[in-house]
């Protein structure tokens, strides 16, 4: 299989969008508070994620066995900020942050299977 940095991107897009919709939101649910205080510049409580933008392959490999394709996804996403606030949660606004995952995928005889994607 021909592969460039497009073709990747569109493997993933394609067969496992929403395996990378629903790793972006565990991401921003798990950010910690300095994060959290970068994004928003000022200390919220936690985020959510509200939609994700461009991707990018920011690099990838194919491995000796020239099935497995890894490499480093960036996701620009926006999440929305939290507040508790009198035994109520407050929405405090929203911002915009990159998203940086590992990802591994095998490709083989035009199939694609067993994605991972990880946090950097």
């Amino acid at each position: 299989m021909l592969l460039n940095k497009n073709i990747v991107l569109e493997i993933i897009r394609t067969n496992f969008s929403e395996q990378v919709e629903f790793e972006s939101a565990m991401r921003v649910m798990d950010m910690y508070g300095y994060e959290l205080e970068d994004i928003f510049d000022f200390p919220v409580d936690y985020a959510v994620l509200d939609s994700l933008g461009e991707m990018e392959i920011v690099e990838y490999s194919v491995a000796e066995d020239e099935k497995t394709i890894m490499g480093v996804l960036q996701l620009e996403s926006i999440v929305e900020g939290y507040v508790h606030w009198d035994g109520s949660d407050e929405y405090w606004g929203s911002g915009e942050t990159v998203l940086g995952f590992n990802f591994r995928f095998k490709a083989e005889d035009e199939k694609v299977s067993e994605f991972e994607l990880w946090p950097i």
